[in-house]
């Protein structure tokens, strides 16, 4: 599971392994993160700052290709 391979690598963050390894994983955990928290704020931000446009059309998606 994806969940299981992000939370998984927390352990290598804290162990005593080289330097590169601990600086991937760090780097790996902080750019999720990130992620994560923007995609769950900004939406909830652009409606308290009142940001959204309401009366445009709601994006359907369509079939690809």
């Amino acid at each position: 599971m994806i969940i299981d391979s992000i939370l998984g690598d927390f352990h290598p963050v804290v162990s005593l392994r080289s330097v590169d390894d601990n600086f991937f994983n760090i780097v790996f955990m902080v750019v999720i993160a990130s992620l994560v928290l923007q995609g769950w704020t900004i939406p909830w931000l652009a409606r308290r700052l009142d940001l959204e446009d309401r009366n445009a059309a709601p994006v359907v998606p369509g079939p690809s290709g």
